[in-house]
């Protein structure tokens, strides 16, 4: 008994790890977020200043990569949320496993130990 219980506390490490990568992709997420928004700040400015086309146009150039940069984060966001989502399914199944292992082991001794008294008898 003492394995399986070694066995259910390596789920739980595995789980942490699971939700530690997941704050660690949303965090480089959100990283990344500030940085195009400060990015995409600079370049409003940068382009107000050295432009020969009016303001309204330039805010709607930079609206537009704006708009392609946020469509890519929620991209990403969402492969993030998919991969945490697959990694924690697949941790559930093996765990269930796992729980049902010793079960149908010990019925595996049960139905082989007459078998086994049976043939030594013989």
């Amino acid at each position: 008994m003492r394995f399986w219980k070694e066995v259910a506390l390596q789920f739980l490490v595995r789980a942490s790890w699971i939700e530690e990568l997941s704050e660690r992709l949303a965090g480089v997420e959100s990283d990344r977020q500030a940085v195009m928004r400060d990015t995409l700040s600079q370049l409003v400015g940068i382009l107000m200043q050295n432009a020969h086309m009016g303001p309204g146009v330039v805010e709607r150039m930079v609206e537009k990569e704006a708009v392609l940069v946020n469509h890519e984060i929620n991209d990403n966001r969402r492969s993030a949320a998919e991969l945490i989502c697959r990694l924690q399914r697949r941790e559930r199944f093996w765990e269930e496993a796992a729980l049902q292992f010793p079960v149908h082991f010990m019925r595996g001794i049960r139905d082989i130990l007459p078998w086994l008294t049976w043939h030594s008898v013989e």
